[in-house]
């Protein structure tokens, strides 16, 4: 419980650093574009750019777990083999190709792609 207070109070901190960021509260960071990611990073001094890396990466993940939650096990995604550290990185770039595009269809592109979840048998 106070890893999740934690990664909220987080999140809360990285929103305040942009108005576009902090209006988007309420929905996460994916409602927000990837241009405004861009922009926000590239503007921010050091600290900055890595926390909203990895408050993005958090935000992703948090995101596929729901994901996951919604769907049959048969169309689960391995969620185990993102890191949030790497995957704000992975999100960033993906961002830099496609600025026009929401960090949300990123994200869930990315979802998509990861291998199917594999249950373990006892």
């Amino acid at each position: 419980m106070k890893k999740l207070i934690f990664t909220f109070v987080a999140m809360q901190l990285v929103f305040v650093a942009g108005d576009s960021w902090a209006a988007a509260d309420g929905a996460g960071a994916g409602m927000n574009d990837c241009s405004e990611f861009i922009d926000l990073y590239e503007n921010g001094d050091a600290a900055l750019r890595e926390d909203l890396l990895l408050g993005v990466g958090q935000w992703a993940i948090g995101y596929m777990t729901g994901l996951n939650a919604r769907v049959e096990e048969y169309e689960r995604r391995e969620l185990g083999v993102f890191d949030p550290t790497t995957l704000g990185d992975d999100i960033l770039v993906k961002c830099y190709n496609a600025p026009g595009d929401m960090i949300i269809n990123v994200a869930t592109l990315m979802y998509l792609a990861a291998p199917a979840y594999q249950p373990s048998v006892s």
